[in-house]
């Protein structure tokens, strides 16, 4: 069983090595994708993402499938081996510990794994189009933020929420969530790296001009470094560790606001003076 503890070892040391630690994101102004890439090009990129997604599809299915059985297996060979354990030398013994000890963290790596694999997975479906359908519906704006601002009351942070006029809109409420949780995500994050006591609160504001809902979102937390303000939104870039974090959900909202409901988002920010995010979506298209 020596081996199995080798194994284990130098597999946790690969796993840190390859562990990276990166720093918040944003950027002016998005631009709609159609102004950078002609018509050509970009059905290019949807056909060639959508293709990517289909085949990665499938070996992941099959990877979740067997990890789940082999779990299961694993769990009944262990009983049977712990119903014979009084067969077993002291070293054989403790080398069956080590190996209970370091079960549990090698499934979350490898669960974790799998769950990156599945965002990537669904990014690609995002630049595929395959996420931006045009079913909407009517929701009350106030309910609707209520609604998203309530999921985050254990943060930490107090979320100032702002709705000016009764306000109905032609939108998906998963749509909105995505958008306004991802930007109280990051604003909850920058926050607490600013104040680790007596975090200042976050201010989220919603009103309707001429027929275009603004949001708001306002925080003082650590900033965005100016050297990374045009990274915003990109695939796969992330300011927490590598695995915790997995740098789509701004890719997300920045395909949601100006693809599927024709806006834009403007990014204000200073470092240590936190940031604000503007978005602005037709109410009704």
């Amino acid at each position: 069983m020596t081996a199995v503890r080798k194994k284990s070892e130098t597999s946790e040391s690969n796993e840190a090595t390859r562990s990276v630690e990166l720093t918040p994101i944003a950027q002016p102004e998005a631009s709609s994708s159609e102004e950078f890439l002609p018509a050509a090009r970009l059905a290019m990129l949807e056909s060639l993402s959508d293709g990517i997604s289909h085949e990665l599809n499938s070996p992941l299915q099959i990877l979740t499938d067997s990890f789940h059985l082999l779990c299961e297996m694993n769990d009944s060979l262990l009983e049977i081996v712990e119903e014979t354990s009084d067969n077993l030398d002291d070293t054989d013994k403790e080398e069956l510990e080590f190996i209970k000890e370091q079960l549990d963290p090698s499934k979350a790596r490898v669960r974790q794994g799998l769950d990156r694999i599945q965002d990537v997975i669904a990014t690609f479906k995002i630049f595929a189009g395959q996420s931006n359908a045009p079913e909407r519906e009517i929701l009350d704006l106030g309910q609707c933020l209520r609604a998203i601002v309530a999921k985050q009351s254990d943060s930490g942070v107090a979320i100032q929420l702002s709705v000016k006029g009764d306000v109905s809109m032609h939108a998906l409420h998963d749509d909105l969530e995505t958008i306004v949780g991802e930007l109280l995500s990051n604003a909850i994050t920058a926050t607490h790296q600013r104040w680790s006591e007596a975090p200042k609160a976050i201010k989220l504001r919603a009103e309707v001009v001429q027929g275009i809902l603004e949001l708001e979102v306002i925080d003082q937390g650590v900033g965005i470094p100016e050297n990374l303000q045009s990274r915003i939104f990109d695939p796969f870039f992330s300011s927490k560790p590598d695995g915790v974090h997995r740098g789509r959900g701004l890719c997300m909202v920045d395909q949601l606001i100006r693809v599927k409901y024709q806006g834009n988002i403007q990014v204000y920010s200073r470092p240590e003076h936190g940031a604000t995010f503007i978005v602005r979506l037709p109410i009704f298209k």
